[in-house]
């Protein structure tokens, strides 16, 4: 799953945009963190309680979650996990 430019936040005064580096690079991580999650989830049984299967899934909701706070813009300065720094 390519994540594009176009599915970050909505643009306003302080929100990141794909012509910031930090925030373009954020989404290539994003990517991959989907990408990662996606094939995690492909390789575990959704119905098994097998304690491996339990991990991955989690392991893949974790990424998946990741992927969707970088896309958001919430890890960069201003967002979220970055209150203190106001975006410039």
């Amino acid at each position: 799953m390519l994540i594009s430019a176009a599915t970050g936040p909505a643009v306003g005064e302080g929100t990141p945009t794909v012509a910031d580096p930090i925030f373009a690079n954020h989404l290539r991580i994003a990517d991959f963190a989907a990408a990662l999650s996606q094939r995690l989830l492909a390789e575990t049984r959704t119905n098994s309680e097998a304690p491996d299967d339990e991990y991955l899934r989690g392991y893949a909701r974790a990424m998946s979650d990741f992927s969707e706070a970088l896309t958001a813009g919430d890890m960069c300065p201003g967002g979220m996990f970055c209150p203190e720094k106001q975006a410039s």
